[in-house]
């Protein structure tokens, strides 16, 4: 654990050594949790209904598209679902996914539950329809999937015991409506579970790294003055009625990197090559927010 303190600390002093006229954070929005106009960013939310992304959403192979969700995601279901277990344990759950994209974190989510009920909701038809496909080829029984925005989820007030968002709020243009719905759809004492992207001179370093330079993300699949602080999170989940962890029960993502990992990094560049396995491997769950953050809110129980 101290090596990787020492190394992660190197690296983020690195990069800050790097100096303004590099990594130069773009202006800020005025309120993250605003309505932020669709043509004031350059994210490209559509992409996830493009040939190129449906068909890499359950390829495996180092350099897939979806390689870095599918690192991450141990992670994210290990830590979400021993929050399901502490807070709302029991069988015969609804666990509503908005966002799910083709199913990753969905078809883990349900085979671990599997005498739950599982939502998965995508604004893209056509990653819905990669994610049905899988699992029904995968014999994954217990999800149902449908085409929804996470602006108006088609489904009941009080309905879900757990909601999550996984890599979906740094996409978002209006938080709040979105928000008002998770908390809506909740049960009370039901639990919020999501992971994002903290807002920093770090993750600027990270898209211009990821999009720009080794090209193993697509261009437009962020836009950095999206990205979530974790205080911006506890706003967020108390103006819609919920109430958020503190940041000491956040938890972060990242690689267990090592310098001979940092040293194979620097020479695939260097050569020309993808970088891509030893950036996504040993993924591990930390106390380091600067970058991809875990938390969850819960809706309060209505007091008789």
């Amino acid at each position: 654990m101290l090596k990787d303190i020492v190394i992660v600390t190197l690296v983020c002093i690195i990069i800050l050594l790097m100096g303004d006229k590099i990594f130069q954070p773009p202006q800020e929005f005025n309120d993250r949790l605003s309505v932020i106009p669709e043509s004031c960013t350059t994210i490209d939310n559509n992409m996830y209904n493009e040939k190129f992304f449906v068909e890499g959403w359950w390829d495996l192979s180092s350099k897939s598209i979806t390689s870095g969700l599918h690192a991450l995601n141990p992670v994210r279901r290990d830590y979400f679902q021993n929050l399901i277990r502490e807070h709302v344990n029991g069988s015969n759950l609804n666990i509503v996914d908005i966002g799910c994209g083709g199913g990753i974190l969905t078809e883990a989510l349900a085979i671990i539950n599997p005498s739950s009920n599982i939502t998965g909701l995508d604004q893209s038809s056509n990653s819905i329809q990669t994610a049905a496909d899988h699992a029904k080829q995968s014999n994954v029984n217990n999800i149902h999937y449908a085409v929804s925005s996470a602006y108006s989820i088609p489904l009941p007030d009080s309905f879900a015991d757990v909601v999550v968002m996984s890599d979906v709020l740094e996409h978002l243009h209006d938080l709040t409506l979105a928000m008002s719905e998770v908390s809506r759809i909740l049960k009370p004492g039901g639990i919020f579970l999501y992971d994002t992207i903290n807002r920093n001179r770090f993750t600027v370093a990270f898209i211009i790294f990821t999009e720009h330079i080794i090209k193993i993300i697509p261009r437009g699949a962020h836009d950095w003055r999206l990205f979530i602080t974790p205080d911006e999170m506890i706003k967020l989940s108390n103006k819609v009625g919920l109430s958020s962890c503190p940041p000491s029960e956040m938890r972060g993502m990242s690689p267990r990197l090592s310098l001979k990992s940092l040293e194979n990094i620097f020479m695939s560049i260097l050569s020309g090559n993808n970088p891509c396995n030893y950036i996504i491997s040993d993924i591990y769950e930390n106390g380091f927010l600067f970058g991809n953050y875990l938390g969850y809110s819960l809706k309060n129980k209505v007091r008789l």
